[in-house]
């Protein structure tokens, strides 16, 4: 039997009734579909939760917790665990969103205001409450690297990574060899760094467009792009085959031109620019004769980027030698003026105006010498934005700094340094353009700070002063004196945190964060240059991106998280008692840094000039460096009735009583000149301080060899570059470090290698640990001359060079009153190279271990000395107990306390000594001189005879950057200022000491958590 069709079935249905089935069935896909894709969310998010308290994201004590802090830790995890899985059981999201800032809310509002509050979630106090970023630092840096990639190694990676292309052009074709286009490509790749310079370059910008132009101000952002657009006939060159990717060139336009191609690219095209003769009339042509720096800008009004663009063509042109005053800045874009265009300006181009993109638009570019600068987002300011900066201070940055504020006209030193000033960088709407990130209450917020540290007694001397102050309404040299001038500076995640550059190394930095937002810019800015930096994420988000929202702070909750950052820098102010002056002299630069050796060279005058076998003279005196030295040539000098001026026999009599110069005779320098140089003749005192008792009218600084006088036949001949160095205080290491700094400048400034030197001690001193540096940094190739060798007999030197006195140079000014210089760049980079040569490294082997250091003064090799701490060893013993290792009292743990006696030591194990404290104690005396080689911002104590004033190591660390203090307490024993020994009261010392030490220990949990 057929089955019979169902009637029901076989009817036709309405197309009503058929649109509704579909849209059922729409309808359940859609919510399969949503539903789907909400249980991904679900997952992804759990995961992304479930790791970031795995790694202990939100737990406040973040830094080297101690056993209760892992404890606590421990049980925050099991809670929130436990919380997530009775939030899965009762069907319940366990991620919810915020409806106030549609931001994830992993902690409750209690969680959240107890972290804020610096308290884990048992009531317990945080022992360490830092707030900086949750990143592993590593423990040590790779110096070699990070001298390559963020300090002046880069000049020489750049120079070494020098590619020539189009090197000559085909003479066949007529074209003329002496007007080819060769160009030299830079690329230090570990540095993040590409640079071309080329020669006889042509720029036809006659048809350029700008990529995304705007109108205004009001527009700036991610629409606007300032570049003009890549088009192939816009490069011409004179080269004789095709400049293009095939023929391995390398790649030079693909970001200083908009759209321009990274593949199947073309350098330049060979063949020539087409000109017209209306183009003749119409002054089209643009010819630069002089060296040109072309920059070309994207993001043209973020500060940042400006920087880092200034920063790079500052580098290059030391890269290619250019000399500032000899370049012009032309903008290859169209950007809007900034305030970063008057540093470019005064850095890079400080004689010739500079050209803008409007003025070469339309026009033919005939360059003669020109450097494509490195692209706004290369180089070390932008390495590693996104992740952990290996690399700490730069003297490459450090020195940019100090450069552009010198051009800038601002001094790097704080207007009134006994004041407390605290400046927020305001991010506010500006020139009708809307901005990201801002602090809504702002305002609000600091009343409260106001209200809470700007009272009497807070701060001993006066009130902190709390501003806000919108940056883009000031210049650049104006944004540069307020950072000066800043003890602390605040502000939300921005380009305008760039400014933190202009700091004072020390300068207590707070960097507040969307709550998501991880960028690390303006934090590595800070370990370049050495300020001091924090972040805060806490309050509320307002906004759907973690790059875009703005921040509300709670009121009750602003001043507690931070509270250690305010008292550190309110108590690291009042700790500082020197006596710091208000305004740097314009002129350091060239009285105490690297100006020194421009001026000395400027100095010289030149006598007894002639053929080789003459006896030239090159006198260098310059007034401004206090630097006095010879260079001579062909000098002989007759030691075979030289006299010591005031000889010993042991160390045991060294003292005021010792002099081992030689004593001056007349005709103890023997030269080839044509007459006698005398002072009548215009000779000059060349053997001022270098021997003793020089007449002061018939003075003769060498005598010429005549029929009944002959020349004396020499019996020791030295035919290398000889340093002719005499001490006076030969057994002081801070007059003999002050002699070896200027003899070692000395050779720059004649242009000799210390490689092909050889050291002559004109003096009768003993040895000590000095000598060896001396030795090692001067003529490292050569055995040293001691004076008792060449004594009784008769030297000639070939090429000798008469060094600075110990007493005169940038160690010896100021040491009875103010220093007015700061952060001298010569020194540290004599200390660098002093460390280099005796084979200690710069940095701290255990970074987290806290060392301090007593330079003791005793007594040595029979020796008695001035200024001793008599009850040195009770108050060690005292520091030991409440400060030590092994104390009780000191949340994370206490120092290692040592008192060493740096007489007994090596040069190297001084230095290293140096190097590995944290803070360094010592009487008032030569040994403290080794602070030259403690590290930047190492704690220095001198204790001082109550009524000595004398401020040689104060000065030193003004130059290298280590924080000064100086103590007169306790009770004085001797007859005179500078005799007299200390005995401490440990109740007034340790009054004094403890700020100071618990200053040190926030420092060290700062610098322990960034590794």
């Amino acid at each position: 039997m057929s089955d019979k069709m169902d009637p029901i079935k076989s009817l036709p249905l309405p197309r009503s009734t058929i649109a509704a089935v579909r849209a059922r069935k729409r309808r359940k896909f859609i919510l399969a579909i949503v539903g789907l894709a909400f249980l991904a969310i679900y997952v992804v998010c759990f995961a992304h939760m479930r790791r970031r308290l795995l790694d202990g994201v939100h737990v406040p004590a973040l830094r080297a917790p101690t056993q209760p802090h892992r404890q606590a830790i421990a049980a925050l995890r099991h809670q929130a665990f436990d919380e997530l899985s009775n939030r899965e059981s009762e069907g319940e999201p366990a991620l919810v969103l915020d409806e106030d800032t549609d931001d994830m809310a992993i902690m409750s509002d209690s969680e959240m205001q107890a972290g804020l509050d610096g308290r884990d979630h048992q009531g317990t106090a945080n022992l360490d409450d830092d707030d900086r970023a949750d990143q592993a630092f590593p423990a040590t840096q790779k110096p070699e690297n990070c001298n390559v990639e963020r300090d002046y190694g880069m000049i020489d990676a750049l120079q070494k990574s020098a590619e020539k292309f189009c090197v000559s052009t085909d003479t066949d074709q007529g074209q003329n060899d002496d007007r080819v286009s060769a160009y030299t490509f830079y690329h230090a790749v570990d540095a993040n760094v590409r640079s071309t310079y080329f020669q006889n370059l042509v720029l036809d910008l006659r048809t350029a467009q700008v990529h995304m132009p705007i109108l205004d101000l009001a527009h700036d952002g991610k629409d606007h792009d300032p570049r003009f657009v890549y088009e192939p006939g816009i490069v011409h060159c004179r080269c004789a085959t095709p400049q293009t990717s095939m023929e391995g060139v390398p790649c030079v336009w693909d970001q200083i031109f908009a759209l321009a191609p990274n593949k199947s690219y073309s350098v330049c095209n060979t063949t020539p620019s087409t000109l017209t003769e209306s183009d003749m009339l119409d002054n089209v042509i643009m010819p630069f004769t002089t060296n040109v720096v072309l920059m070309a800008r994207r993001d043209d009004h973020n500060p940042f980027f400006q920087v880092s663009a200034t920063l790079m063509a500052w580098i290059m042109l030391q890269v290619l030698g250019w000399d500032p005053a000899t370049t012009q800045l032309v903008y290859l874009d169209r950007g809007l003026p900034t305030h970063t265009d008057a540093l470019q300006q005064r850095l890079l181009s400080p004689v010739m105006h500079a050209i803008r993109g409007r003025a070469i638009m339309g026009k033919v570019l005939q360059l003669d010498h020109v450097m494509v600068a490195p692209f706004e987002n290369t180089g070390p300011l932008m390495l590693h934005l996104n992740s952990v900066e290996p690399c700490r201070r730069s003297e490459l940055i450090s020195e940019f700094r100090d450069q552009a504020l010198a051009a800038m006209d601002v001094s790097t030193i704080k207007r009134f340094p006994g004041s407390c000033t605290v400046v927020v960088i305001s991010r506010q709407p500006y020139g009708g353009r809307r901005v990201q990130r801002m602090w809504l209450n702002e305002d609000e917020i600091l009343a409260r700070l106001r209200d809470e540290y700007s009272r009497d007694g807070v701060y001993r001397y006066g009130r902190c002063l709390f501003y806000s102050l919108d940056f883009v309404n000031l210049s650049i040299a104006e944004q540069m004196d307020v950072m000066i001038n800043s003890d602390m500076v605040i502000g939300m995640h921005g380009a305008g945190m760039v400014n933190v550059l202009w700091t004072r190394p020390g300068t207590t930095v707070l960097e507040i964060f969307p709550r998501r937002r991880r960028r690390w810019g303006y934090r590595h800015l800070c370990l370049f240059i050495g300020c001091k930096w924090h972040e805060f994420r806490g309050g509320s988000d307002t906004g759907r991106c973690d790059n875009a929202s703005h921040k509300t702070i709670p009121r009750q909750a602003v001043v507690a998280p931070n509270t250690h950052v305010f008292r550190r820098v309110i108590v690291d102010i009042q700790a500082a008692d020197a006596s710091i002056p208000a305004v740097q002299e314009p002129g350091c630069f060239g009285s105490r840094d690297h100006g020194m050796i421009q001026h000395i060279q400027a100095s010289a005058k030149t006598l007894c000039a002639g053929s080789d076998e003459r006896s030239t003279f090159t006198h260098y005196d310059s007034r401004v460096t206090d630097i006095q030295s010879t260079r001579i040539e062909n000098l002989t000098m007759d030691l075979r009735h030289v006299q010591v001026h005031k000889p010993i026999l042991s160390i045991v009599f060294e003292g005021g009583g010792h002099d081992p110069r030689f004593v001056y005779q007349t005709k103890i320098a023997r030269c080839q000149c044509s007459t006698d140089q005398t002072l009548s003749s215009g000779a000059r005192r060349i053997w001022k301080d270098i021997l003793v008792n020089e007449p002061r009218w018939h003075y003769t600084s060498c005598v010429t060899p005549a029929a009944d006088d002959p020349l004396p036949e020499p019996n020791r001949v030295v035919n290398t570059n000889v340093v002719l160095m005499a001490r006076r205080d030969d057994h002081n290491p801070f007059f003999q470090l002050s002699a070896t700094l200027t003899a070692w400048m000395m050779l720059q400034v004649v242009g000799w290698q210390p490689q092909t030197a050889q050291l002559v001690f004109l003096d009768d001193g003993f040895e000590s640990p000095v000598t060896e540096l001396q030795h090692k940094m001067l003529a490292p190739n050569h055995s040293v001359i001691t004076g008792s060798e060449i004594k009784d007999s008769v030297i000639h030197m070939k090429h000798a060079l008469i060094a600075p006195f110990e007493c005169h140079g940038p160690l010896m000014r100021h040491l009875n009153d103010d220093e007015p210089c700061h952060r001298n760049q010569l020194v540290k980079e004599f200390r660098r190279q002093a460390l280099a040569t005796m084979g200690v490294a710069s940095a701290k082997q255990d970074p987290q271990s806290c060392i301090i250091t007593i330079i003791s003064r005793r007594p040595y090799e029979g020796r008695h000395i001035q200024r001793v701490w008599i009850n040195e060893a009770d108050i060690l013993a005292q520091m030991n107990e409440h400060y030590g290792v092994n104390s009780t009292s000191v949340p994370g743990g206490g120092c290692i306390f040592r008192s060493l006696d740096f007489a007994s030591m090596t040069m190297a194990e001084q230095m290293q000594a140096s190097v590995e404290s944290d803070l360094i104690i010592g009487m008032h005396g030569a040994g403290m001189v080794n602070v030259l080689w403690s590290r930047p911002g190492t704690m220095v104590i001198e204790i001082f005879p109550r009524s000595r004033y004398r401020w040689g190591y104060r000065n030193l660390c003004q130059f290298v950057d280590c924080n000064w203090y100086q103590y007169r307490g306790g009770r004085d024993t001797g007859r005179g200022d500078n005799n007299s020994d200390k005995t401490l009261e440990y109740k007034d010392w340790r009054q004094f000491f403890d700020p100071l030490f618990q200053l040190l220990k926030i420092s060290k949990s700062s610098s322990t958590s960034e590794r």
